[in-house]
């Protein structure tokens, strides 16, 4: 769990950062996650963050007092939306894969 919580956001030792995402999971929904953190939870540089967002692959932060911030709620919503949209993308390209009844 996050060492302590200072007006909203959340302050993490290195080996909770290192931790990845069950740690962001285990915070408060509306504690606010840094992108430098959030860098070092998911193993990744801060330009690789950047280029997640870009890429979609990670929803856009806020700025707050000029910094770039996320919501742990809202990264971890973003990523259960990224996950059900594959895997019913998979699903589909399975069952397209599937022989017709009676064609062998």
């Amino acid at each position: 769990m996050p060492d302590e919580v200072m007006g909203g956001e959340v302050q993490l030792d290195r080996r909770q950062e290192s931790a990845g995402l069950s740690v962001l999971a285990s915070m408060p929904r509306d504690a606010w996650v840094y992108v430098e953190p959030l860098a070092r939870m998911l193993g990744r540089s801060v330009r690789s963050v950047e280029r997640a967002v870009r890429r979609a692959e990670l929803p856009p932060p806020i700025k707050l007092s000029g910094k770039r911030v996320w919501q742990a709620g809202a990264i971890l919503e973003f990523l259960a939306q990224r996950q059900a949209a594959e895997i019913e993308s998979w699903q589909k390209r399975e069952e397209g894969r599937k022989p017709a009844m009676g064609s062998c």
